[in-house]
């Protein structure tokens, strides 16, 4: 069930009462959330003993309406919205406490470039390079005229490359440059977590066509990247369980068994772990045998056969079918020549 109307703090109070008292309802999202009153209602849903049946939406710390995040144990997901000529320290304390909190699993970092700060910048780095838990990140930058000299010395890429944790990455914003772009590249090659990342840089599209030349060289050896989006993310990793073509089946048995696509298995086709497991297999399965693997490649149209040899050997089709399954282990789509 998803509430799609905005409550009052009461209502939902008495809504978390009622739900605790019905079994039959077994999901409840609600994506809105005020955010002055995001505290009480966490406590509301804990008070009613409902924390394992409602899904709270994306939450917004602005400078003004931060909340207790350690109190807040029902986020998952938020978002700190930092905006020029307001307070900080409220959002700083947010900052502080955000490495500690196993809960928040997916970040936003929104910021303002005008009025950056030593202190901001300090808090951020510490966030991304010491959290543990944090898996998805979005980092998203409105600069200012001195937004170069003011914030990058490579300091966040550098925290970046350090972090074991994240697996969806996204940088919106950012003024690449060919330093920058130098250690980007040099942070997701090195990447042994990073499954999906968007990039949409704050530059020229000269700027953008050499990063994304600079990403094309060395990326073809990450097999644990999934998805790079460079201004644009439109393509849909969903599309790996159609192996439609050599490029995809190369791909395909490289990636196969990451963790990080059979969880963006999960989240798009909306089935449980085995579900995705098992469509994976499927697909991997439909170009395992021979006569499959054979026609795959464009070896064959339809069977294949083979002259009989005047020696009597035995040739590839008298091979029963465990052992061109044993062959086919050290036998990759990637391995044959055009």
């Amino acid at each position: 069930m998803d509430m799609l109307l905005w409550m009052e703090l009461d209502d939902y109070k008495l809504f978390f009462l009622a739900l605790a008292c019905n079994s039959s309802l077994k999901k409840v999202n609600v994506p809105y959330l005020e955010d002055k009153d995001v505290a009480d209602i966490c406590r509301a849903v804990r008070q009613a003993g409902v924390q394992e049946r409602v899904s709270l939406g994306k939450h917004r710390f602005w400078q003004e309406t931060t909340a207790p995040l350690s109190e807040c144990k029902e986020l998952s997901c938020i978002t700190l919205q930092r905006k020029a000529h307001f307070h900080d320290e409220p959002l700083n304390t947010t900052l502080r406490q955000l490495p500690m909190c196993s809960h928040v699993k997916s970040s936003g970092l929104n910021i303002d470039m005008e009025g950056m700060n030593d202190m901001w910048r300090s808090l951020m780095v510490q966030y991304i390079t010491k959290t543990t838990a944090l898996r998805e990140l979005r980092l998203v930058f409105i600069p200012n005229d001195s937004f170069r000299t003011a914030w990058f010395d490579g300091t966040l890429l550098q925290a970046l490359a350090k972090n074991k944790s994240i697996r969806e990455l996204v940088i919106f914003g950012f003024l690449f440059g060919e330093i920058e772009s130098h250690v980007l590249v040099n942070m997701l090659d090195s990447s042994q977590t990073l499954c999906d990342v968007a990039i949409s840089p704050c530059c020229t599209d000269a700027s953008t066509v050499s990063l994304a030349r600079r990403l094309s060289a060395t990326m073809s050896g990450n097999y644990t990247l999934l998805r790079i989006g460079l201004s644009c993310s439109g393509s849909c990793p969903n599309e790996l369980l159609a192996i439609d073509d050599v490029y995809c089946g190369a791909a395909a048995e490289l990636i196969g068994f990451n963790q990080g696509l059979v969880e963006k298995v999960q989240e798009l086709a909306a089935v449980d772990e085995n579900e995705a497991e098992s469509r994976i297999k499927r697909s991997l399965k439909s170009i395992s045998e021979l006569e499959d693997f054979m026609r795959f490649m464009g070896v064959v149209k339809r069977s294949v056969s083979c002259h009989r040899r005047e020696d009597g050997q035995k040739q590839i089709v008298d091979l029963n079918r465990d052992c061109w399954l044993h062959i086919r282990q050290f036998v990759k789509v990637g391995d044959i020549l055009d």
